[in-house]
């Protein structure tokens, strides 16, 4: 089929045309994708246990120009939480301004967040260029 060739522009053109002439199909393919990684992958990701399970939230939507599309979140086991700093911040200081502890204090819960995610965090592309080479 010429349409599958991966790196031939004219390929690309009979994909994109078909994409156009069957939305619902490209629409529902994406949502099943994305309802599969959800349910599959990212469980085997994302730490949980028993006491904290596996939770997940996804909306599914389109852009304004009619690209389907995910947001998601979930939650992790032992995921750090600064949900309480900045009413205790609040309380410290005065008119607004934060003691200096309270700026440190609150400099290190959030690299504390980012190292906790750091490691379940990863971006990978499965693009090709013109060369057909993975970007």
């Amino acid at each position: 089929m010429a349409c599958l060739h991966p790196i031939s522009k004219a390929s690309r053109q009979l994909r994109f045309q078909w994409s156009l002439d069957n939305p619902d199909i490209v629409c529902f393919l994406h949502a099943l994708r994305v309802g599969l990684i959800v349910r599959l992958v990212m469980p085997a990701i994302v730490p949980h246990s028993h006491v904290a399970p596996f939770q997940y939230w996804v909306r599914f939507e389109e852009g304004s120009g009619g690209n389907p599309h995910a947001h998601g979140l979930s939650y992790a086991a032992g995921n750090p939480s600064i949900s309480g700093l900045r009413q205790s911040i609040k309380k410290e200081g005065s008119d607004g301004d934060l003691p200096e502890e309270s700026v440190h204090v609150a400099n290190e819960a959030r690299a504390d967040l980012a190292r906790f995610f750091e490691s379940l965090s990863s971006e990978w592309h499965p693009a090709k260029d013109e060369g057909g080479n993975q970007l």
